[in-house]
């Protein structure tokens, strides 16, 4: 049987009873006589029995602690000896444990079960039964389960909160526990505002370097075939720069498509797509043994029974046409890769300074998540649904300071979506995140709002570990140097270096309700004088040319006013669709955005709207933004995020009301 075929690799399944349909590489454990503990054979068992009590962790894990470091058999004697003894001490242990696992815990009366930071190793539970199982479809191979009404119809119902695709079977979320018995859940983190801030930077980034670095030190000595993928972005630098001194236990990739195009490989040559140019640089200048894999190239299919696995293995497809490619690079049945997927919780995903840290606020961003179901779901059901998700999960009692928007988005978009994105790549290799440490989040989020939008920590580790990382462009051929040489030239204004984009725009008075053309010099845009009333709005279009790609803008407002806040604001659509918003007022550096995942024909429209009435004449000026780039990247690879920014003050939609 080949990888992609297997059934829950990497899995298990809990019970005070046994089972019948289980895949039959699957071993058993009998604990205290009472339990049935069944585990993919690939995996290694960690279970410590004292007396009447045990412990179990299902997965891979490593402690890394401040003072003193245990084994894996020292950390299970020591939290089902703390369990009892010294309830604080087992939490605050958990919260330096980083890796991919479950932990269960407990007697023949009294069981508990505690995720890792961001419930990386999903784990689904009944009602009705004492059964608990890292795959929803585990369970519903052994007993008969109906289906959840709305989520039928509305696949995004489906993993918010604890819900799943079955009302009787529920999720395990990270930051709570559950009582295997009772069904009831209880938060354990946090549990006192966070120790963080006030902290020295330097003493910030010396901890996570330790708690990271540990980590890697730990895997490479325990797995012999670690992988890390290489893009273009910045997640996965940060990765090789905290792995800088294993890269020779390391096996790097890239996978892409031939197509694109790079001018120094000669006019013939065979194209290649931003990351692969970008890595290309990398390269270059850091030895690494790398590959790339080129999934437009050779062409894979999942067989029948493949595709069945996969729809059994975890609740969303994701890139399931990668499986094969990485399967052929990657014929080892034990593979672990190395991931910094979740370094968006780091990053405010959901903040900006004019959210509010309140319930309504989580309330709009999840109705904004289900918005495309309107006619779908009543508003009723949505709020009901949401309202039941907040109590269960008690985003409505203290939570010592931390804004609420973070603890959703941690818990909720990272604790039920990324989880099942790593259930799918499990059919080619297990996942090791070395962000997914509490206490590597917990400084993370420690940091000012202004800092964790401009990736502060993030490119702070890379200076501080490999800092020629940091020259390279994220998302873009150009590296530091040619950024930072056309935003200089574009500021001198030069004719001669300058290009004009467009020589006029169209101006919308919502007075008169007239568009009117207005010509232009220098690539501005700009509402008239005397036409800034509330609504009005002026805007540029372009079109994209290339088969497929990335458009990328360069955005720059020299307006600057603490009074001028809330009069004026830029904003981009692709095809109509809103993307992005930032007040005029608020940044005098140019904004460099790529617009991912674009189209031939796709329509990028760049609008300067007024969102108060002013009549005085300095008002034209204010309203102007000078549009310093605009370019296109040719590229089929398609991206998780729609849009990127280096403007702290920029709002995607997610964040707008």
């Amino acid at each position: 049987m080949n990888k992609a075929s297997r059934l829950y690799p990497f899995g298990f399944l809990f019970s005070d009873d046994k089972v019948e349909s289980i895949p039959d590489y699957y071993i058993n454990i009998s604990i205290l006589d009472k339990f049935n503990y069944y585990y993919d054979a690939l995996m290694r068992p960690h279970v410590f029995k004292k007396d009447d009590k045990f412990i179990l962790i299902h997965g891979h894990f490593a402690h890394v602690g401040i003072k003193k470091q245990f084994s894996e058999k020292e950390l299970l004697h020591y939290l089902l000896d703390n369990y009892e003894s010294d309830y604080p001490e087992f939490l605050d242990t958990l919260d330096y444990i980083g890796g991919r696992f479950i932990i269960i815990i407990g007697n023949t009366d009294e069981v508990f079960i505690f995720p890792d930071a961001t419930a990386a190793r999903t784990a689904y539970y009944t009602l009705d039964k004492n059964i608990i199982a890292s795959h929803l479809c585990m369970i519903t191979d052994n007993n008969i389960y109906e289906k959840d009404e709305t989520g039928k119809n509305a696949q995004e119902v489906t993993y918010v909160f604890d819900r799943t695709t079955h009302s009787q079977i529920k999720s395990v979320i990270p930051n709570f526990s559950l009582d295997f018995f009772k069904k009831e859940v209880n938060r354990f983190f946090p549990r006192k505002s966070n120790q963080y801030i006030g902290m020295q930077d330097s003493k910030k980034f010396e901890l996570v370097e330790h708690l990271w670095k540990n980590q890697i030190k730990q895997y490479s000595e325990k797995y012999e075939n670690l992988i890390l993928s290489i893009t273009g972005g910045n997640d996965s630098r940060v990765s090789l720069a905290m792995a800088k001194e294993y890269t020779k236990d390391i096996e790097f990739f890239t996978y892409s498509t031939q197509r694109g195009e790079v001018e120094n490989l000669g006019k013939y040559a065979k194209a290649l797509s931003i990351d692969q140019s970008i890595v290309r640089q990398i390269l270059q200048d850091i030895p690494l043994n790398h590959k790339f894999l080129y999934f437009d190239e050779t062409k894979t299919n999942l067989t029948t029974e493949e595709q069945n696995a996969l729809s059994k293995n975890t609740l969303k497809p994701h890139g399931r046409f990668l499986i094969s490619h990485y399967n052929n690079a990657f014929p080892n049945k034990k593979v672990m890769h190395i991931r910094g997927n979740l370094l968006e919780i780091g990053r405010a995903y959901f903040i900006n300074e004019k959210r509010k840290n309140s319930i309504e606020e989580v309330e709009s961003t999840f109705k904004h998540g289900l918005k495309k179901y309107k006619g779908i779901i009543s508003d009723q059901k949505i709020h009901e649904i949401f309202s039941k998700g907040i109590n269960t999960f008690q985003y409505h009692k203290e939570l010592y300071g931390y804004h609420i928007l973070d603890m959703y988005y941690w818990e909720n978009r990272m604790g039920r979506w990324h989880s099942e994105v790593l259930n799918e790549t499990d059919a080619a290799f297990d996942t090791f995140l070395p962000f997914n440490m509490r206490t590597i989040i917990d400084i993370s989020l420690s940091f000012s709002l202004k800092e964790r939008k401009s990736d502060y920590l993030f490119k702070e580790l890379i200076n501080r570990n490999y800092p020629i990382l940091n020259f390279y462009g994220k998302n873009t051929k150009l590296n530091l140097y040619e950024q930072f040489k056309n935003t200089n030239e574009t500021k001198e204004f030069s004719s001669q270096k300058s290009t004009n984009f467009f020589k006029e725009f169209i101006a919308y008075d919502i007075v008169t309700g007239e568009y009117i053309k207005e010509t232009t010099t220098e690539n501005k845009i700009f509402i008239p004088e005397r036409k800034i009333v509330k609504g009005s709005f002026s805007e540029v279009k372009f079109t994209f040319n290339k088969e497929a790609g990335v458009a990328r803008i360069g955005l720059l407002s020299k307006y600057v006013s603490a009074s001028g806040a809330n009069y004026l604001q830029y904003e981009l659509y692709k095809n109509d669709s809103l993307l992005l918003t930032e007040d005029l007022s608020k940044w005098t550096v140019q904004n460099d955005i790529n617009v991912m995942n674009m189209q031939q024909g796709d329509i990028i429209a760049v609008r300067v709207r007024a969102l108060k009435t002013a009549r005085a004449k300095s008002w034209q000026n204010a309203s102007t933004v000078r549009i310093n780039l605009y370019n296109e990247s040719f590229t089929k690879k398609l991206s998780n995020s729609e849009i990127t920014y280096t403007s702290p003050y920029s709002i995607k939609t997610e964040q707008i009301d």
